[in-house]
């Protein structure tokens, strides 16, 4: 289990850096299981040591100094892992790259990190190589194929090495001297309606979040994580901070599949998973499959609203874990590690209480700053020893969110009076109609309640009597039909959850919704969308 004491590091001998961190994982069992993937490849503690040891001394021997950037652009594989931690153990700053993302959008990173070594596997050379400007770039590491390469690398004063000649001799432990205050990674948001922000955080920080989540959760040697999420968000590498604290074994996928999901986990013996909202959701959205009562699975943290957390729980046998967390300060709010206890049922729609308080500050506030009363909405502030230290080049960014040390997260919520934490909406994302205020949440809550409903998507819409309409956009549940839950049923089941005001106006049915390559909603697509002929407006059609 994960304690406070350790052969090495800071205080009461906790790793402060990811150098620290993998030598103390390793000194506990060099050669116990540590990474598997494929069809059953594994690598042991010792062996993923040895990797990140070899890519650090590529770096070295490449020039590459303490606080330059490496951009890492994989989809999920080991390398990707062992690029991360072989640049943290060179003292470099690691850049993970959203491989979903346009060459537009990439070269933003890429040249707006300043990254001098970029890190792609063969399959995304095609997009890599239309990324139009590399300012600072030299060197592209090629992993290896996995299955038909993609041709070479030609660009005019950029080399590119093939992994195999890229690894040089380890780096040797204290070769490079890595601080806990050194910066270990710019972490870039989504940018859904900006250009995206490089959240920078110091090895302590990172390992503060990781640690605190572990110690919280009671994760020990036992465990086994399945990763489905894609590596370069930080969800997934807090796995693999915890991984390496507590010394248990990771299922690296490359995405989330429902199908396999309950034979990967009997097979592997996986324990808990991070499936934060839409995982949960979907795998009680699919006809009952073998495998998935009696599973090794024990918890799973995610959220789903009230009645589908307790059915979810029952159906599955596994405790559902609330959490609250993002980017520019991953230390969470979490729920008790084994669910909310049936007495507790009033607590189900929180996140749980802020993670080692005496550390870890929540407040609400009013928009003058001022601390609003338990049960009264406003925006949610936090400080902890895991807040970033800032946005990358972007100082007037850092200053509009952190006060102080507070981060203004931009989430609105609530604390009840034992300090339990609500979170209610994004701030852009809530409704304006005809003067009153409305979560979209909320809306999304009522109608995902429906027994019909797999995913509901909630937005608002321009109009010009109300300023905004309510639209929802509605993935039926596997096998049901918009002609067997129509939109009138799902109005009349909104309208004995919601005042009046608050039901939606129109209705979209969708085969799927926009998200992007961690899962996240991609509402933006909802707004800018156009009415389509299929949808319903409850106005229109006399109601």
């Amino acid at each position: 289990m994960i304690t406070e004491t350790r052969a090495s590091g800071g205080a009461n001998g906790t790793p402060q850096t990811f150098p620290e961190l993998l030598a103390t994982s390793v000194a506990e069992g060099p050669e116990d299981p540590f990474l598997v993937w494929g069809e059953g490849s594994s690598i042991s503690f010792a062996e993923f040591d040895l990797a990140a040891r070899r890519f650090a001394g590529g770096l070295v021997s490449q020039g590459i100094g303490k606080g330059e950037r490496v951009a890492v652009l994989m989809e999920n594989r080991p390398e990707f892992l062992a690029a991360t931690y072989g640049t943290m153990l060179a003292g470099a700053v690691f850049v993970p790259i959203n491989a979903q993302l346009t060459p537009a959008e990439a070269s933003y990173v890429t040249s707006h990190a300043g990254a001098r070594v970029l890190v792609t596997e063969p399959r995304l050379l095609p997009m890599v190589r239309q990324i139009p400007s590399y300012p600072e770039l030299g060197l592209v590491v090629l992993a290896p194929a996995e299955g038909e390469a993609e041709g070479g690398w030609e660009a005019d004063g950029i080399d590119m090495l093939p992994w195999a000649e890229f690894l040089a001799e380890p780096l040797e432990p204290g070769a490079v001297e890595v601080a806990s205050g050194d910066l270990a990674a710019i972490q870039y948001t989504s940018g859904t309606t900006a250009f995206p922000k490089g959240v920078m955080h110091l090895h302590r920080t990172l390992l503060h979040a990781g640690l605190a989540r572990g110690r919280h959760m009671g994760y020990d040697a036992r465990d086994a994580m399945l990763i489905v999420s894609p590596l370069f968000h930080l969800n997934a590498q807090l796995v693999v901070i915890m991984a390496l604290a507590a010394h248990f074994r990771i299922v690296l996928r490359s995405r989330f599949s429902a199908s396999r999901f309950w034979s990967d986990v009997n097979r592997h013996r996986i324990t808990s998973l991070n499936g934060m909202q839409t995982i949960p959701r979907v795998l009680l959205s699919r006809a009952p499959a073998p495998g998935e009562r009696g599973s090794p699975l024990r918890t799973v943290v995610g959220i789903l609203d009230r009645d589908l957390h307790r059915a979810f729980e029952e159906r599955f046998e596994v405790a559902l874990v609330p959490v609250y967390g993002l980017t520019e300060d991953p230390k969470p709010v979490l729920a008790p590690r084994a669910g909310f206890p049936l007495e507790w049922s009033d607590k189900i729609e929180s996140s749980g209480r802020p993670v080692a308080p005496e550390v870890h500050q929540i407040r609400i506030v009013d928009e003058e700053g001022r601390d609003l009363p338990p049960r009264q909405v406003g925006e949610i502030v936090k400080r902890s020893p895991a807040t970033m230290v800032g946005y990358f080049k972007d100082p007037a960014a850092t200053a509009a969110v952190l006060r102080d040390g507070w981060l203004a997260t931009g989430d609105l919520g609530y604390l009840d009076e034992d300090g339990f934490l609500y979170f209610v909406s994004r701030k852009k994302d809530v409704i304006r109609r005809s003067g009153e205020m409305i979560a979209a949440t909320e809306v999304e809550a009522a109608i995902a309640s429906h027994p019909g409903v797999a995913e509901v998507a909630v937005v608002g819409v321009p109009d010009p009597i109300r300023s905004e309409e309510v639209k929802a956009f509605v993935v039926l549940a596997a096998g049901r039909s918009p002609e067997d839950v129509p939109p009138r049923e799902i109005l009349e089941h909104c309208a004995k959850r919601l005042a009046p005001f608050k039901v939606p106006r129109y209705f979209e049915y969708r085969q799927e919704l926009p998200r992007t390559a961690t899962l996240k909603l991609q509402k933006e697509f909802l707004r800018r969308g156009t009415q389509g002929e299929q949808v319903f407006d409850r106005e229109s059609a006399g109601r």
